[in-house]
């Protein structure tokens, strides 16, 4: 049985008192998927943390299987989506497996929990609007209050 709501929570992978009772309840009615509040959920990544991010670093580049390379990219988690979590990556960012690569992205990338790994750093204020990290500034064209705007991370 697939449990949507764990995904991406802190205790996803070890003994959980609410998914079993969930589970007993659930059981013989042919349900194979569910999604539903959990109050024990524990975000495992959180809006304004630091992040490494597996995704493609050019789509100009192939690998040799033909797929494109991945490497890890320093980011900002800017808002959870499900299974997800859209990233912001600085453009030019240094890879982590291979620091002559550089991020050839505009910014954004949504990218699934499980190709998202915590990174040491404090965390940053993102604003609620616009979505940008405070170290970038607002969007243009969005009308964002600056006083009032910014995420506490």
């Amino acid at each position: 049985m697939t449990y949507r709501t764990c995904i991406g929570c802190l205790h996803q992978n070890q003994p959980c008192a609410v998914r079993d009772e969930l589970r007993d309840m659930l059981r013989g009615l042919g349900v194979t998927s569910i999604k539903w509040k959990c109050k024990s959920r524990v975000a495992r990544i959180n809006v304004g943390d630091p992040v490494w991010a597996l995704t493609v670093w050019s789509t100009n580049n192939m690998g040799e299987s033909g797929e494109p390379s991945r490497d890890y990219f320093p980011g900002i988690a800017v808002r959870e989506m499900g299974t997800k979590m859209l990233i912001y990556i600085a453009p030019n960012s240094p890879g982590r497996e291979d620091p002559e690569l550089a991020f050839d992205g505009k910014g954004f990338c949504k990218i699934p929990l499980s190709r998202i790994e915590r990174r040491e750093g404090e965390p940053v204020k993102v604003c609620r609007h616009c979505q940008q990290p405070e170290f970038v500034g607002h969007a243009l064209g969005f009308s964002c209050n600056p006083d009032n705007s910014w995420m506490a991370a």
